[in-house]
């Protein structure tokens, strides 16, 4: 009887034991998870336009075109096109905020991705085959965003520029993306003010 109660509380310290080493783990993963670009309940440089919001769910091969959304985890852009043909797509994009949390994508040697000194200019060049090519960053709560994307040693058209879950297009090429400024008080028509701000 004595060995057996030995034997139980063993196995119950190393059920107690593995519980807390779940936990903790749990713990360090919901923090590595956290946004770093939290827009709910906002920036206090205000809101991004609803037109850059929400993940295209962009396969590769699809409609040749830079896409560029919002989502919990800050920006994303990826650029892909239809078949196996070498398309060039570069771009430079500035931030008054600058910019953080630079990951690549599914890049390959011959891709480039460069940060200006201050963090506010970042550069890329994508030999895309038709897979998907990209970088996810945060702009950190930046007041404005440039961008200014090419395609194959030209200025891409708006067509070929896709933003947000909708994949509209910017009005031009070169284009910013401004916050709204927040209003002293919710009002109706805050939301339609927001998405007007792609320009």
């Amino acid at each position: 009887m004595n060995l057996r109660n030995r034997a139980v509380t063993a196995a119950t310290t190393f059920a107690a034991a593995t519980a807390t080493t779940l936990a903790l783990v749990a713990t360090s993963v919901g923090t590595a998870a956290a946004s770093p670009e939290a827009d709910a309940p906002g920036c206090s440089t205000g809101r991004l336009p609803n037109v850059v919001m929400g993940s295209p769910d962009l396969k590769p091969g699809q409609a040749l075109g830079l896409y560029l959304w919002h989502g919990s985890n800050g920006y994303s852009l990826r650029a892909t096109h239809p078949g196996t043909k070498k398309v060039i797509f570069s771009g430079v994009l500035t931030a008054s905020n600058g910019f953080s949390h630079l990951t690549k994508v599914a890049l390959e040697g011959s891709d480039n991705v460069s940060l200006s000194t201050d963090h506010k200019t970042l550069r890329f060049r994508f030999a895309n085959y038709g897979r998907i090519d990209g970088l996810n960053f945060a702009a950190n709560c930046s007041r404005t965003m440039r961008v200014r994307i090419g395609v194959n040693g030209s200025l891409a058209t708006p067509r070929q520029i896709k933003l947000g879950k909708h994949r509209s297009n910017p009005t031009s090429n070169p284009f910013t993306i401004q916050r709204s400024q927040p209003a002293p008080s919710p009002s109706p028509s805050s939301s339609d003010t927001a998405t007007a701000t792609i320009r």
